[in-house]
């Protein structure tokens, strides 16, 4: 079994031992208060298991480190997960409104989106689609 194989797997066992412990952790919930957890584990124990699944196919297919993904092919992922914990850091500082304009510009700018005035305007009626149903309709104080 080659290395990235054998990591591939491990992180699938260490996911399901953190499920495992969220799981047991939703019967310490209150009632009712545990089913959108309990949903959310569901969804990714069928996603760590197509992850194990397709590892154990391809090590069967090609058991050399061929046809693994290489750390060039997963940059913009790891951009975009460092976009998603900025954001988390951001939006502690700022509010929900900054924070999301920012991360929307940022995004679409690493995925090369052109001409920067349609980015501003997916940004601009974004936001103003989410003031208006949440702040106006709906009274949620998205603000600080």
């Amino acid at each position: 079994m080659n290395r990235k194989a054998k990591q591939d797997i491990f992180a699938c066992i260490l996911i399901y031992a953190f499920m495992l412990f969220c799981f047991m952790q939703t019967f310490t919930m209150k009632s009712g208060a545990e089913t959108m957890p309990r949903l959310i584990l569901s969804v990714a124990l069928i996603c760590n298991t197509a992850l194990l699944v397709r590892t154990v196919r391809q090590l069967k297919k090609n058991p050399s480190n061929e046809g693994y993904t290489s750390i060039s092919e997963i940059k913009v992922p790891i951009l975009m997960f460092l976009g998603v914990v900025l954001y988390c850091v951001l939006f502690s500082f700022t509010n929900y409104f900054i924070a999301t304009a920012i991360l929307i510009l940022v995004f679409m700018l690493i995925e090369k989106v052109k001409p920067l005035w349609l980015i501003l305007t997916i940004d601009a009626v974004y936001l103003v689609f989410i003031y208006v149903l949440f702040v106006v309709v709906l009274k949620v104080p998205l603000l600080k």
